[in-house]
């Protein structure tokens, strides 16, 4: 653990709960192993895979954390870009997030609204706000856009429908966008 302690700033998603159950798994599998590892009769045997075990094990966790430290800093610059434009919306505005990547390394940026609209609602301080993360499942339509998660179909009306382009730093309102501007 000594990666996340560390980090001064280390944040995983917005509220890391997935990194802390693997951390917790891996807590769980790495004691297993240790009394494995203990229950050798053979000294150089059990040297040999203790230095193994905790060498890999440090180089894994400290591997990870970097790449949750990564992500954790691009939702900081994500956020710190889109909230200002957000702020100014107007009441139960809708936020589609594009031009953004997803994953740094194998840790989770942003990929849908269950870690992008609780972000922007506790940056901007405003609990009307909602947000998504434009994605392949979304297909737009003439009343708005559609999205199939979980076999559900959900539809953004166009009236308060607004797209933040994290490439380009913008926000638009999505009437006025086309399908070439995702």
């Amino acid at each position: 653990y000594a990666p996340y302690a560390l980090s001064s700033d280390y944040m995983p998603q917005i509220y890391g709960v997935m990194s802390r159950t693997n951390a917790g798994g891996a807590l769980v599998a790495g004691l297993f192993f240790s009394i494995g590892i203990f229950a050798l009769r053979r000294p150089l045997a059990r040297r040999a895979l203790l230095t193994l075990a905790v060498g890999a094990f440090t180089w894994t966790n400290w591997n990870s954390a970097a790449q949750w430290a990564g992500a954790w800093s691009l939702q900081k610059d994500i956020l710190a870009q889109a909230a200002p434009l957000a702020a100014q919306l107007p009441p139960k505005a809708t936020v589609l997030l594009a031009g953004a990547p997803s994953f740094v390394g194998h840790a989770i940026a942003f990929d849908a609204s269950w870690d992008f609209a609780p972000a922007l609602r506790l940056t901007t301080k405003r609990p009307d706000l909602s947000g998504n993360v434009v994605s392949s499942r979304m297909s737009f339509e003439k009343d708005g856009v559609y999205d199939r998660a979980d076999g559900d179909r959900k539809l953004y009306s166009y009236g308060n429908l607004y797209l933040f382009d994290y490439s380009r730093g913008t926000m638009t309102r999505l009437a006025a966008a086309s399908k070439r501007d995702l």
